[in-house]
């Protein structure tokens, strides 16, 4: 019977934060992290996100205040944040959200005034259509879209900065973005997928749309539908790149977006409350990919290079499972019953449920054993005929003696094999337990 044990998540957690801690930099006078872990370089965008997985798990960054500093000195004049790399050190939406979270959760009132400078280059980026509602692009001059009009809401709405007609007329332009089959695309003429159906879902019940709202609903069903009918393990569920291009000649950029799907699975449905089938196969899914701080990234080929937003998405998603149990050190494992509608079930060390569990497996591991046995019996009558006439055959040459031997020996070794398979068995269900 398939099962999530608490410890792994636990566990899993505990790695992710190793791997960061080793890979925190100094460079020049720059400290902090890089999208790509164990590359020797800094960036905005990773170390915002760096900052905030320590804060989300509720433990201390190493050197924090260098990193803050790292991320305040970055800030351009206009207010904005840039990437370091490829954009010329340009402002742009989605680096002044990351820059913006991070001061906020750590120090809002000691960055009071270069998160104010930021909110107001991000309003100022909203380009009002009259009698119109209008998103959020990724730099000035290019069609809003779905993630970054997404991500801008859920910043403002975490900043206290809803209250203003910008963020009021991007909701409505988000919840008017939703396809027909109840899904979200990269654009709203886009067809749906689910990293943007996932994250425009989040999103809308963040700022305030009801959970059982038509506009979520439908968006829920048509998850459920996408979900049943693809194999969730497929390798091309794993990750969405949505590229950006902007500019002309030497001003044109190119910027791609790795979306990291399954863990947005896990905390949409958990954000409207459903605790089912679909959350425990992903969170199993992603125990499994990401054992022993491994990830696995079809679209990176250096099996070294571990992506921080990877590690950051996967984290939020074992975060948010957690805290939809208010007593998880209570717990120990989580089942999946069909008998239960697909509900999550979560049981305690002690709970009398695991003891079935125990037995049901146990019965399991011993029918396997005895049907091996019986085909083994079975496999050895057929040919017992054949077997003794061989042997008066070649009983009294010295090679059928040692043949004999050998074969009385196997026999009576195997109770003794028997009973050691079956102790390690109980072990092991001890072990787990």
């Amino acid at each position: 019977m398939k099962y999530i044990r608490r410890n792994d998540i636990d566990n899993s957690i505990e790695t992710f934060t190793r791997i960061l801690n080793d890979n925190h930099r100094h460079i020049g006078n720059d400290t902090g992290w890089h999208q790509h872990l164990g590359t020797h370089k800094i960036g905005i965008v990773a170390t915002a996100m760096a900052l905030l997985f320590y804060k989300t798990i509720n433990k201390d960054a190493p050197e924090k205040e260098l990193n803050l500093n790292f991320i305040i000195g970055k800030q351009n004049p206009d207010g904005g944040w840039p990437y370091i790399s490829n954009t010329n050190n340009e402002s742009n939406v989605e680096s002044t959200c990351w820059a913006l979270l991070a001061l906020y959760k750590y120090a809002s009132v000691s960055f009071h005034d270069q998160i104010e400078n930021g909110v107001n280059w991000l309003l100022a980026q909203y380009e009002q259509i009259p009698d119109s509602d209008n998103g959020w692009a990724f730099i000035t001059g290019s069609k809003p879209r779905i993630y970054i009009t997404s991500f801008v809401l859920r910043v403002l709405k975490i900043l206290g900065k809803d209250a203003g007609q910008e963020f009021e007329s991007a909701k409505r332009w988000l919840i008017n973005a939703q396809n027909d089959d109840g899904g979200w695309g990269e654009l709203p003429d886009k067809g749906s997928s689910l990293f943007f159906t996932c994250y425009s879902i989040i999103t809308l019940v963040e700022c305030g749309i009801e959970t059982n709202s038509s506009t979520i609903n439908n968006a829920i069903n048509w998850l459920e539908k996408k979900i049943s009918s693809i194999n969730i393990h497929d390798q091309t569920l794993i990750c969405y790149l949505e590229f950006i291009e902007n500019g002309t000649g030497d001003n044109r950029i190119r910027i791609p977006f790795f979306h990291y799907v399954l863990p947005y699975i896990v905390i949409t449905f958990l954000k409207v409350g459903k605790k089912n089938g679909i959350v425990f196969d992903t969170v199993r899914l992603l125990l499994q990919r990401c054992s022993n701080g491994k990830i696995e990234h079809p679209m990176l080929e250096n099996s070294r290079i571990i992506p921080i937003w990877i590690l950051y998405d996967i984290m939020i998603s074992y975060q948010s499972f957690k805290d939809s149990y208010s007593n998880w050190e209570e717990k120990s494992d989580f089942f999946c019953l069909p008998f239960f509608q697909n509900k999550l079930i979560a049981i305690g060390k002690y709970n009398l449920f695991r003891l079935f569990i125990r037995i049901h497996n146990f019965i399991w591991y011993l029918i396997g054993l005895f049907v091996l046995i019986f085909i083994i019996v079975i496999g050895f009558q057929s040919y017992y005929s054949d077997a003794m006439n061989w042997w008066e055959k070649h009983i009294n040459t010295i090679s059928g003696q040692v043949i004999l031997s050998l074969v009385v020996s196997a026999i009576c070794a195997l109770p003794k094999l028997i009973c050691m398979l079956t102790t390690s068995i109980i072990k092991h269900l001890k072990k787990k337990s």
